[in-house]
């Protein structure tokens, strides 16, 4: 794109949207060049998705865009939004975030992230290679918010570190209110692309029963990527029951950017 920082610097010299420019000048030459270096996914609330591109020159771009979504009427006729019936409805805007970060180091080079646009772009002022995030806060719907990214060089999907935990117990069968039950969760990292930062497991205790020894959220790290020494960790407790009946206990393994959680009976 062709644009200025201020209308006293020359064409160029922009580096993000401005109200008079928008994103600038578009760039047909570009754009057919760079037409194959896009990739589309959705993204859950909380969530993340990454992509790696290896940027030759400084002043890479990557621009993450997704929808005012709309549902439209069912069956489609005029001036139904004045029926509560008809299906129509205009959907909270979804809060995409869009990060760029040294594929070596991690460090952050740029960040986009504003609640109010459905358009988010970053630049890097440096070559090399950089992981792309995209980054859900609030989404309005449970299945996620779709997306598109495009850049200036092809991007490659990741693997989201999102840990998984399971639980064991070394109950053989039925215990009575106040026996202890030893309870063990193998949480691992199932990204080959990433690690899984600040990682950290919570045991969700239903009513009725309560924990003995160990903390309630234990903290676990950096896991390793999948597939190498570290990807793993481990943590344990011992719980009893304080009343008669089934209970159900689960796990909720969280990294920095994601969650997961695994249930035992």
């Amino acid at each position: 794109s062709i644009r200025r920082a201020t209308s006293a610097d020359a064409m160029g010299t922009q580096t993000g949207w401005l109200p008079d420019w928008g994103w600038g000048e578009l760039n047909l030459d570009a754009a057919y060049r760079e037409r194959l270096n896009f990739a589309r996914g959705d993204v859950p609330a909380g969530g993340a998705r990454f992509f790696r591109a290896a940027v030759q020159s400084p002043g890479g771009r990557a621009t993450l865009v997704w929808h005012r979504r709309v549902a439209d009427c069912q069956p489609l006729r005029q001036a139904c939004y004045y029926d509560t019936d008809s299906g129509f409805r205009v959907y909270t805007l979804s809060n995409l975030d869009l990060s760029a970060y040294d594929a070596t180091t991690g460090t952050e080079l740029a960040q986009s992230a504003s609640t109010v646009d459905n358009v988010e772009q970053v630049r890097t002022a440096t070559p090399g290679t950089v992981v792309y995030k995209v980054a859900a806060g609030d989404v309005d719907s449970p299945a996620g918010e779709p997306f598109a990214i495009a850049a200036t060089r092809e991007l490659t999907p990741l693997a989201t570190p999102r840990p998984t935990a399971s639980l064991s117990v070394d109950a053989a069968g039925t215990q009575r209110a106040g026996a202890p039950v030893h309870v063990n969760a193998v949480i691992s990292n199932p990204s080959h692309d990433l690690t899984a930062d600040d990682a950290q497991v919570t045991l969700n205790l239903p009513a009725g029963v309560e924990i003995v020894t160990g903390e309630q959220t234990q903290s676990l790290g950096t896991l390793q990527r999948a597939g190498s020494a570290g990807d793993g960790a481990t943590a344990s407790w011992i719980v009893r029951g304080t009343s008669d009946g089934l209970k159900q206990l689960s796990a909720t393994a969280a990294a920095k950017e994601s969650k997961a959680t695994a249930a035992n009976s």
